[in-house]
């Protein structure tokens, strides 16, 4: 007799997951976004928080601490001057600081999330074959070829496409991908001007509302998007599998038990 064929549980479980995210592409970006979101509550934002108090605040000056007064070589009302100068620019060098690691932080951040979302899509399309081996965002749209509406009509699309306007302005620092985001999401800066080649995190306005916002949003595009072009139902991709399901879990185990395809009456 040959070996004997066996299953367990943690093989038909490990079948149901890869059954699962095969017939509910909605669940991919689901899961990874609500992992994006766990590492900024528990990661991120403690993290600026921490980092902030790190910075060492300077300490205030007093005429005391003008050597040209304790020298007699400048008056009292001098004095005052100069530590009236140094105390403002000790302080505006502070805030700068503590201010460039709280936007690097934040920035970190998008790239992190940016980069999620673009390998979600990527993963989503070559699923269902859409894409090969190159990627643009040609390729999404293109998806929607034929249905009632565009993917740029979503409601939701705003967020995925805030997301890489900003994400385009950090990497590239550049006066295009400025305009771009101003054109559009101008809520999104901090100025209305930029000189190109200048550090692009320092013209953001970024927030953790910000970040919430395109968290929240991206998960509802991709929630739209699958089911505009794959006709998901998202009710039905958190919980009911159904029938069809529990059809591809019998298949597999008849294959496991049967592999040449035997008729049981043999």
């Amino acid at each position: 007799m040959g070996s004997k064929i066996t299953i367990d549980s943690a093989t038909m479980m490990n079948k149901g997951f890869e059954v699962i995210e095969a017939h509910y592409l909605f669940n991919i970006p689901y899961e990874k976004i609500e992992e994006i979101k766990e590492k900024w509550e528990k990661h991120f934002k403690p993290l600026i928080a921490k980092a902030v108090e790190r910075i060492e605040k300077p300490q205030e000056l007093t005429p005391g601490d003008c050597d040209l007064l304790m020298c007699g070589i400048i008056e009292p009302d001098e004095a005052n001057s100069w530590v009236n100068y140094n105390n403002m620019m000790r302080d505006y060098r502070y805030k700068r600081e503590c201010i460039d690691v709280v936007v690097s932080l934040y920035a970190q951040f998008i790239h992190l999330f940016a980069s999620q979302v673009e390998a979600i899509t990527v993963k989503i399309l070559t699923e269902e074959k859409a894409v090969t081996d190159r990627f643009d965002r040609n390729s999404l749209y293109g998806t929607a070829v034929g249905k009632e509406k565009t993917i740029k009509e979503l409601p939701s699309f705003k967020y995925y496409d805030k997301l890489y306007c900003i994400w385009n302005f950090i990497k590239h620092n550049s006066l295009s991908t400025f305009e771009k985001l101003k054109e559009s999401y101008s809520e999104c800066l901090d100025s209305e001007t930029y000189q190109q080649g200048y550090l692009a995190i320092h013209y953001l306005n970024l927030t953790d509302e910000l970040i919430a916002e395109l968290m929240d949003g991206c998960t509802m595009f991709f929630k739209e998007y699958c089911e505009l072009v794959f006709e998901e139902n998202y009710e039905e991709a958190q919980w009911n599998y159904g029938a069809w399901f529990l059809d591809e879990v019998y298949d597999t185990i008849e294959l496991i038990y049967n592999p040449m395809g035997i008729p049981s009456y043999i």
